[in-house]
């Protein structure tokens, strides 16, 4: 993998991840837009297909593009869906 690339995946999940984070302890998440929006592409830029389905897959298979609305909205729904995540997703603990 070049170098480039492998920074970038880094990047992304440093978003995700801080995401993840968020949504587990039940804060907001407000990254910057410009930092989002450089995300996304790297995001689906991500192999997908079966090989998501593998137990060690470092991604779930993306979902389809989530419309969202409230604070949901935006780019950051985009980029999740990209790695399998859905922007609605709590810990069951917070339902």
């Amino acid at each position: 993998m070049p170098g480039k690339r492998a920074v970038e995946f880094h990047f992304v999940d440093h978003v995700v991840h801080a995401w993840d984070v968020a949504v587990a302890l039940g804060l907001p998440l407000r990254l910057p837009e410009p930092v989002l929006r450089a995300a996304l592409p790297i995001a689906l830029a991500a192999p997908d297909g079966p090989g998501r389905r593998a137990p060690d897959s470092a991604f779930r298979p993306s979902l389809p593009p989530q419309n969202t609305t409230g604070p949901e909205a935006g780019t950051l729904p985009l980029v999740l869906a990209a790695l399998g995540r859905s922007a609605h997703w709590r810990p069951p603990e917070a339902r």
